[in-house]
């Protein structure tokens, strides 16, 4: 089981290239930044891979400053999180 994370920027850039999806797990956390780019003619999802066990809260900093924190996500699908609007 994993937990998949699929960012959208609103007023960040659209695939919230530069994002930090910080998952706190009950013995540690875990920080993952979100990517742009890859060579000429190639494609590359900007999905985020959170670990296969259930974290204890998602925190998503987002490219413009602010902050989204999550406290229930579904198992086994892509969970899709918009960035808060002003």
């Amino acid at each position: 089981r994993q937990l998949r994370l699929r960012l959208v920027g609103t007023a960040s850039n659209r695939d919230a290239v530069g994002a930090t999806v910080i998952q706190k797990l009950p013995q540690r956390s875990s920080m993952q930044q979100i990517t742009g780019g890859g060579s000429y003619l190639s494609g590359s999802g900007t999905d985020v891979f959170v670990l296969p066990v259930n974290p204890i809260s998602v925190h998503i900093r987002w490219p413009s400053g602010r902050s989204t924190q999550i406290v229930e996500l579904s198992q086994d699908r892509r969970n899709v999180m918009v960035e808060p609007s002003p």
